[in-house]
């Protein structure tokens, strides 16, 4: 944080964090107990089909990511902010997404041109910001092909042998899903604070949505991960704070908000 001749003043904010998401399972199973008294802990003395089954996977996300703000005669207030996020579930040339944001605002009330009003009008704060940001987590496991191995008939005596199956496809398209909001906003309070409130209205743009697709019936496999489309949407959100009676042994406050949001597809992939 620096200030500069007491009417500009900067903070920066820079930072890189990494994230590890590691799972993995065991599973035994069993049928045909003489008894049930022993629960889970003699699951070899059922006379059923002895199962076991076992497995895992590794997700990485690393982000890097700086903020800026500047504030001119604490009247003008600039923000932007940058960040860069990487993703193991992503296909090899996808695994990177950039996301930027802006926002501008207006600390009207303190404008000299307010100063008559002020009585009234403690706060009145005009903003407006458009910012894109990425999201992974549609993503069932990961981009890539998946295999196991399982026992199977195939012999013409009905006996087992193992082999190995596919299990996930591979999507080398795979990227990720991300949305851009345009975002207009007012803040205010009146008579000092005892009545304030916020009103919003916004614009978003989701490209690339992540989903499991589903695959036609003749695939050995029912899903694939995929970026499936874009939809759109548009909304305003009114709130109202009151603070109807503040007393040294009793308080009353009310927040009142109504909102309106539409959203529609605007593209839909089906191939």
């Amino acid at each position: 944080m620096k200030e500069f001749n007491r009417n500009h003043r900067i903070n920066a904010v820079v930072g890189w964090s990494a994230e590890f998401n590691k799972d993995y399972y065991v599973s035994a199973g069993n049928n045909g107990f003489i008894t049930d008294a022993f629960l889970w802990n003699s699951l070899q003395s059922g006379e059923g089909t002895k199962q076991v089954a076992s497995g895992g996977s590794e997700n990485k996300i690393y982000s890097a990511f700086a903020r800026v703000g500047y504030t001119f005669m604490d009247r003008y207030l600039l923000t932007a902010t940058f960040r860069a996020d990487g993703a193991s579930v992503f296909a090899r040339n996808h695994k990177w997404g950039y996301f930027p944001s802006v926002a501008l605002a207006w600390n009207m009330a303190e404008e000299p041109f307010m100063e008559p009003a002020r009585s009234v009008v403690s706060m009145l704060k005009p903003r407006v910001s458009y910012g894109t940001v990425g999201n992974a987590t549609g993503v069932t496991n990961n981009a890539f092909a998946a295999y196991y191995a399982q026992l199977a008939y195939n012999k013409q005596d009905n006996s087992q042998q193992t082999g190995v199956f596919l299990g996930r496809l591979e999507n080398p398209d795979l990227k990720w899903e991300t949305t851009k909001e345009f975002n207009v906003g007012l803040d205010f309070a009146l008579f000092d604070g005892r009545i304030g409130g916020t009103f919003e209205f916004f614009e978003r743009r989701i490209t690339d949505l992540l989903t499991d697709k589903p695959l036609n019936t003749y695939h050995d496999l029912t899903f694939v991960s995929a970026n499936i489309g874009t939809t759109g949407g548009r909304g305003f959100e009114f709130t109202l704070n009151t603070k109807n009676i503040v007393t040294k042994d009793f308080s009353w406050f009310s927040d009142i908000t109504f909102s309106r949001v539409k959203n529609w597809w605007v593209e839909h992939t089906t191939d």
